[in-house]
């Protein structure tokens, strides 16, 4: 038996081999760990029956020692791959099957080296030769080996190329770690390459580095928590995520963020970023906001979007001075349904208001008349009755629809404000009245909805203005308006005319205007009431988009008179 300074090397490389494998023992509920503690595990063997190689100075326990190291030795660049896929977030690439059916040439040209009729093909020549002064076995390999170390190199190019991309892609946060995993490995590769390349072959180190690329991971495991999420499993993770997420340091250097977050900031703030230096409207509030609580925050643009912005501090040893969380939760539908029902209940109390009010007299006369009649069963009586009836029956319409016209426009298209406006006008009683249409634009709405409103309009004009009344429709800078010629509306009544109920009519239900608010507010609108210019009512729908004229068809029914379109009195 010889004591060879390498046979040293080897134990060592044996003993922290293990210790590495151990290291995964305790974290194998970790992804990964498993093929972790498979990897080392085969490297400790190989260094341990490498090192018992060398020790041997009989040529017949050389070769025992040789054929049992094959094994291990073309099996751990399956391993190595396996690692580093797992390491990627790809460990559902190897499926225990696939592992099964990649493990048989590294097996079978292991088992080839102990039956006398296929050794040569892996061990053409094996002799023992002088080192310094030591022997060593100097093998001459068969066509089998080299198909089988250019098939274990294949595995290792795979699992290097994952390493090295992962480093490269991996967030600052995960450098550290990467930087470690990757350049472990490319030592015990590069170790290997190198002395088939110089034909250096007597001595293999490959066991020894591949003992240090464990040790690195090791350190990452104990460390850096290896494994627990990987950085693509952590970008896979994130982007799954809708909520906003930034990771900064104690001065508030970015360190972190997913696409989400890189949206609400218009991506003006990158890995590496000094938040402070950021001019994104969310930044000031972020880093005002204390540790522990919740802000939220409203983000401009194409659509305005609401944040519950919370920040939470990473270490409990400084608080307010370490590392920081932030998570941005959108509630813009949240704060946009709440808003919906606020309205609607808005619309309840005021339903309550008008049915306790409105319905309360005409109720109270057909009670009154229906004891009368228990009395007296006179014809006028029932008559009265009967009007009270249909009285109520015509609140109740109004209020079933103020409450369905009160929804949001969901999928609004273009229309033809002039078309739309004329439709409305022939289904309404107007008597001498005309209409005068001075609008050939384009709306997003839904036109029946904007019908309603037109048609409770125009009732309104004929109602308060006559018979004779001249309603017009025009276009406005800021959407369209609706104009009469009848006595208008009092000016300290304007804020108050929308408001179920409210009504200068005594036979009206002052439910009229109210639901041509409620059209207004479901397609993101608002109206006001104001004066003509002939004296009369006005009421000015701003829509929040420029008018759009491409339409130029005139219905037969209409007149037109310098760009004006006229509807006759029926």
């Amino acid at each position: 038996m010889q004591f060879p300074p390498i046979g040293l090397l080897l134990a060592l490389a044996t003993a922290l081999s293990t210790g590495a494998a151990l290291v995964g023992w305790r974290n194998r509920d970790t992804d990964g760990a498993p093929v972790f503690i498979g990897l080392m595990t085969l490297v400790a063997f190989w260094s341990l029956t490498y090192a018992f190689e060398l020790l041997s100075t009989d040529v017949a326990w050389k070769l025992f020692w040789n054929n049992v190291q094959y094994l291990p030795g073309f099996l751990t660049p399956l391993a190595f791959c396996a690692f580093a896929l797992a390491y990627a977030g790809k460990a559902d690439a190897i499926t225990p099957r696939l592992a099964a059916v990649l493990a048989f040439p590294p097996v079978a040209t292991g088992l080839a080296m102990w039956m006398p009729a296929t050794e040569p093909l892996v061990r053409q020549e094996a002799r023992l030769v002088a080192w310094g002064s030591y022997t060593a076995l100097d093998v001459v390999h068969g066509p089998l080996f080299v198909a089988a170390l250019a098939y274990s190199y294949l595995f290792v190019a795979v699992g290097l190329l994952q390493l090295v991309s992962t480093s490269l892609r991996a967030p600052l946060v995960y450098k550290q770690q990467s930087a470690l995993v990757a350049l472990g490995a490319v030592v015990p590769i590069g170790a290997s390459v190198a002395s088939y390349i110089s034909g250096y072959t007597i001595i293999d180190l490959t066991p020894v580095a591949l003992s240090a690329f464990g040790v690195a991971v090791a350190v990452a495991l104990a460390r850096y928590q290896l494994l627990t999420v990987s950085p693509v499993e952590r970008d896979a993770i994130l982007s799954e995520v809708t909520d906003a997420i930034l990771v900064t340091d104690r001065t508030d250097r970015l360190l972190d963020r997913n696409p989400a977050a890189a949206a609400v900031l218009d991506d003006a703030a990158g890995v590496g970023t000094d938040l402070a230096t950021v001019d994104a409207a969310p930044v000031p509030t972020l880093l005002a906001a204390p540790c522990g609580t919740t802000t939220e925050l409203t983000v401009a643009g194409d659509r305005t979007r609401r944040f519950d912005c919370r920040k939470i501090a990473l270490s409990d040893d400084d608080p307010d001075g370490g590392a920081r969380l932030y998570v941005l939760h959108d509630v813009t539908e949240r704060r946009e349904h709440e808003r919906q029902l606020e309205r609607k209940n808005e619309r309840l109390d005021r339903f309550a208001g008008v049915v306790s009010h409105d319905l309360r007299n005409p109720l109270s006369i057909a009670m009154g008349h229906a004891d009368l009649a228990e009395r007296d069963p006179d014809p006028e009586h029932f008559e009265t009755i009967a009007d009270a009836h249909d009285r109520m029956d015509e609140i109740i319409e109004s209020l079933l629809t103020l409450a369905r016209t009160g929804n949001d426009v969901a999928d609004p298209t273009p229309v033809d404000l002039g078309t739309v406006a004329e439709r409305a006008w022939d289904q309404v009683e107007t008597d001498d009245a005309s209409l005068s249409v001075d609008a050939d634009d384009l709306v997003s709405a839904d036109s029946q909805r904007l019908a309603q409103a037109f048609e409770n309009l125009f009732r309104n004009a004929v109602e308060h203005g006559g018979a004779d009344v001249d309603v017009t429709v025009g276009s406005s800078p800021s959407g369209f308006y609706v104009a009469d010629t009848g006595p208008g509306i009092p000016e300290a009544d304007r804020d108050t005319v929308f408001d179920p109920g409210v009504t200068t009519d005594h036979g009206g239900t002052g439910v009229g205007l109210a639901i041509v608010s409620a059209v207004a507010a479901g397609h993101g609108w608002t109206v006001s009431a104001g004066e003509g210019a002939a004296g009369g009512a006005r009421f000015d729908f701003a829509t929040g988009e420029p008018a759009s004229a491409d339409v130029t068809a005139v219905t037969d029914a209409t007149a037109t008179d310098g760009g004006v379109r006229r509807r006759s009195p029926r």
